[in-house]
């Protein structure tokens, strides 16, 4: 049950964070580039969330990379202006925060229960 909530409540963050790739408009020549990939990502997010809560195998994999662009997400989100100034060290203190605090505990507690998404083991039958 705390688990398909934590599921649920984590998910205004991812969407907060999938948001900055709507960002990469600022740096590229398309400007609907960053929309798509964003709704891309918000597509993955959905169907990680659903996997995540109904137990699925493979979801815990996924829910990984759905981590990782989080937080690419995230660092274009926050350090897109610093980007285009050219001022890289902001992004690696972001990027130190963002290990620390969003994925690590997620990682946490998505490997505590790893034992969930486990297959069922098959009856051997013995002639």
């Amino acid at each position: 049950m705390w688990f398909k909530v934590f599921v649920l409540l984590r998910l205004p963050i991812s969407v907060l964070a999938l948001l900055g790739y709507a960002a990469l408009d600022r740096f590229g020549d398309s400007p609907s580039l960053g929309c798509f990939i964003f709704l891309g990502a918000y597509v993955f997010l959905g169907v990680v969330s659903v996997k995540l809560i109904r137990r699925r195998p493979m979801a815990l994999q996924l829910a990984a990379c759905l981590l990782a662009l989080e937080g690419v997400g995230m660092g274009l989100w926050v350090t897109a202006a610093a980007i285009a100034e050219g001022r890289l060290e902001l992004l690696a203190k972001f990027a130190v925060a963002w290990v620390a605090l969003w994925v690590l505990p997620n990682a946490l507690v998505l490997y505590s229960q790893r034992g969930k998404f486990a297959e069922p083991e098959t009856k051997k039958l013995c002639l």
